[in-house]
């Protein structure tokens, strides 16, 4: 309900009461208007570590199908790098399937989200590009500008 319909009985004359209203109503509304732009943020930082971190995790499990193991059997390195590759490639399934989420224009039925806009869809094809051009396993800066995977 509008606060409009909430003020009760007021003087037509008090016009410093009307005034005072509508700044409280107003500073109300500021603070919801940034604390839903730090959300926006805090959702976009969170996008770039899932993407971030299901990348990673494909590598690693790239890396593992192709390692040789000492000890192991002809029968078992193969069960290793299958069992790796399987992992490898659900990750990047899974990866795949964010990014065509988040890119898409419209929701998917039977979705009641609403699709994103075209900035969020541009803040996804920015955050791929910086993934492109950050290296894996190194110390890893996020969009703004703090270390996210150390070492």
């Amino acid at each position: 309900m509008s606060w409009i319909w909430t003020v009760g009985d007021i003087d037509p004359e008090d016009d410093a009461y009307l005034v005072q209203c509508v700044q409280i109503e107003w500073s109300k509304a500021l603070a919801r208007k940034i604390r839903w732009a730090e959300e926006v943020e805090d959702v976009k930082e969170e996008m770039w570590c899932i993407l971030r971190s299901l990348t990673k995790e494909e590598g690693d499990w790239r890396a593992r199908a192709t390692r040789e193991y000492a000890g192991l059997t002809p029968e078992e390195q193969g069960g290793r790098k299958v069992y790796a590759t399987g992992q490898a490639k659900a990750h990047t399934r899974i990866r795949e399937k964010f990014i065509a989420l988040w890119l898409a224009e419209e929701p998917a039925q039977g979705q009641k989200a609403r699709a994103m806009d075209k900035e969020a869809q541009r803040t996804v094809v920015r955050l791929l590009e910086h993934l492109d051009r950050v290296p894996g396993g190194e110390d890893e800066e996020g969009l703004d500008g703090t270390v996210l995977i150390d070492g």
